[in-house]
């Protein structure tokens, strides 16, 4: 087992090394963009291809709820426009059942299927509770 542990730490190691690297890389990359997006919006390129590869602009929209979900909702809700009314949906948000589930094996003990039987019995069946286990490795020195 100490050999698999230095092996894994070994590793660790050379990860962290191999991440900063490429922190690196994209913070360049980033650099050049800023410098490229303005030249090609200027020249109105919307793509070029170099070294066998293709440089294009990509433009992506988003929007967000603006801080007032509810708001944004109940708005959507009562709109006389189908299409609005249509994004609305009731949902559960993951992080806070996962968290509601938790509170269940307060001493992180007990397996998924000794969670679940504590759950209170209408939502036994609509709830699957599982679990990953992994090794976390952070510098300590």
């Amino acid at each position: 087992m100490d050999e698999q542990l230095a092996e894994i730490v070994k590793l660790s190691k050379r990860l962290e090394k191999e991440e900063a690297k490429v922190r690196k890389t994209k913070e360049e990359i980033k650099a050049l963009e800023e410098q490229l997006i303005p030249i090609f919006t200027k020249l109105g390129m919307q793509r070029a291809r170099v070294s066998g590869r293709t440089v294009w602009l990509d433009r992506k929209v988003r929007a967000s709820a603006g801080g007032d979900m509810e708001a944004l909702c109940n708005t959507f809700h009562m709109s006389k426009d189908e299409t609005l009314r249509a994004m609305v949906k009731e949902t559960v948000n993951g992080n806070t059942l996962g968290a509601w589930v938790r509170e269940f094996d307060p001493d992180n003990v007990l397996s998924p299927e000794q969670i679940t039987k504590k759950l209170p019995k209408e939502v036994r069946d609509v709830i699957n509770v599982t679990e990953t286990i992994n090794l976390r490795i952070r510098a300590s020195e």
